[in-house]
């Protein structure tokens, strides 16, 4: 229910605000990793594949790291990955904002943005450079909901919100004006 979504939404955003706040990107926002309980509340879990953005106040050289990737090393669940994660590019807090996209997408209309047979005809699908036609797919989604998720899922990052913040704040909005 729609309700449901902008509920569980909001609670995503809310996390996220709060590891990008700190410093880290999840790297692998997807349906596995969102836990809710009984009584309604969101948990994002699984941060074995987040990294501390450089220049963080977490990032600093205080403790021995070890660092378990490379660069331009492809981590994540391909379905939920932004074009810049697919590719091996560098990061920023843009990525989970994408996949937060796609998660919402599915949340809304049952289905993943990006689907295929095999990981490579997925892979196609997401660095083409043709943006997701979010409102035929979701024709029954409010229009302000609509504008998130496109904007979510722009293939180039500088198209996207500039913040989970921001995101979250777009997403309170639609919530009220669909009450």
């Amino acid at each position: 229910p729609l309700a449901d979504v902008f509920q569980y939404a909001v609670q995503i955003a809310d996390a996220l605000a709060k590891a990008h706040a700190a410093g880290i990107i999840h790297r692998d926002i997807k349906p596995g990793n969102v836990m809710v309980t009984g009584d309604g509340l969101v948990k994002v879990v699984d941060f074995g594949l987040a990294k501390v953005q450089p220049g963080s106040v977490h990032a600093g050289n205080d403790a021995p790291t070890l660092e378990l990737t490379g660069a331009r090393v492809v981590l994540g669940t391909v379905a939920y990955m932004s074009p810049e994660q697919a590719t091996g590019d560098p990061l920023d807090a843009r990525s989970d904002i994408f996949s937060f996209g796609v998660l919402l997408f599915e949340m809304i209309g049952g289905r993943r943005p990006f689907e295929g047979k095999t990981t490579i005809e997925v892979l196609r699908q997401l660095l083409a450079p043709e943006a997701v036609a979010v409102e035929a797919r979701l024709p029954r989604a409010p229009a302000d909901l609509v504008r998130i998720v496109s904007r979510a899922l722009a293939k180039d990052r500088e198209q996207r919100f500039g913040s989970i913040d921001e995101m979250r704040h777009a997403l309170r909005a639609a919530h009220a004006s669909a009450l």
